[in-house]
C-alpha cells in the first residue's frame, strides 16, 4: 500500500455557526483573540477517489463551562 498526499477539503456544519454566533454575543462580545477549536477528519468514511474534509460543529469549541476553549 502507498501513501499519497490528498488535498483536504473543509465543512462547516450549520451548528458550528450556530454556536459561534451564541459564544460571540454571551462570551467573546469584542474579544477577538484566536480561539482554539476542534475539528475532525474521518478518512474511513471517504469514499475512494475523493478528498478527506476536515468537518467543524457546534462540538468544535469544547466544553466553555469547564473553561477549554
Amino acid at each position: 500500500m502507498d501513501l499519497t498526499f490528498s488535498p483536504i477539503q473543509s465543512f462547516a456544519d450549520a451548528s458550528f455557526f450556530q454556536k459561534l454566533s451564541k459564544l460571540k454575543l454571551d462570551s467573546f462580545k469584542l474579544d477577538e483573540t484566536a480561539k482554539k477549536i476542534t475539528g475532525v477528519v474521518n478518512i474511513a468514511s471517504t469514499p475512494q477517489g475523493e478528498n478527506p474534509a476536515v468537518t467543524v460543529e457546534d462540538s468544535s469549541f469544547g466544553d466553555e463551562s469547564c473553561g477549554s476553549l
